[in-house]
C-alpha cells in the first residue's frame, strides 16, 4: 500500500493510505468553493512540472472508473479521476499554475 505525505493545508503531514487520503481530501474540496490543486494532487506548491505530472498519473492509475466495478464505487471514481484532472489541466501548464 502506497504511503504518502499530505501536504493538504487543513491536515498536518501524514503517512495515511493513498486512496484513504485521496477520500478525505475530495470530501474537503466538495465542501469548499475553491479547489487546492495541491492538495488534490497530492504535491507541495514548491514542486516542479514532472512532480505534478509523476503524481497525476499516480494517482490516475489509482482513480480510472475503469478500474472500479459497482455503481457507487465507479461513480466515486468518475469523480475523484474528474478532480485530477482539472488539477492537472491547472498545474501542469506553467501559464494556468501562476
Amino acid at each position: 500500500e502506497v504511503q504518502y505525505r499530505c501536504y493538504c493545508p487543513q491536515r498536518s503531514p501524514c503517512g495515511a493510505s493513498l486512496a484513504t487520503a485521496i477520500v478525505e481530501i475530495m470530501d474537503d474540496v466538495e465542501a469548499e468553493e475553491s479547489i487546492d490543486y495541491y492538495a488534490v494532487l497530492n504535491v507541495g506548491r514548491d514542486c516542479s512540472q514532472e512532480d505534478v505530472s509523476k503524481a497525476y498519473r499516480e494517482l490516475a492509475r489509482v482513480f480510472h472508473p475503469d478500474k472500479h466495478q459497482g455503481d457507487d464505487l465507479k461513480q466515486g471514481a468518475q469523480d475523484a479521476f474528474a478532480k485530477l484532472q482539472e488539477a492537472y489541466d491547472v498545474l501542469g501548464d506553467p501559464r494556468k499554475r501562476q
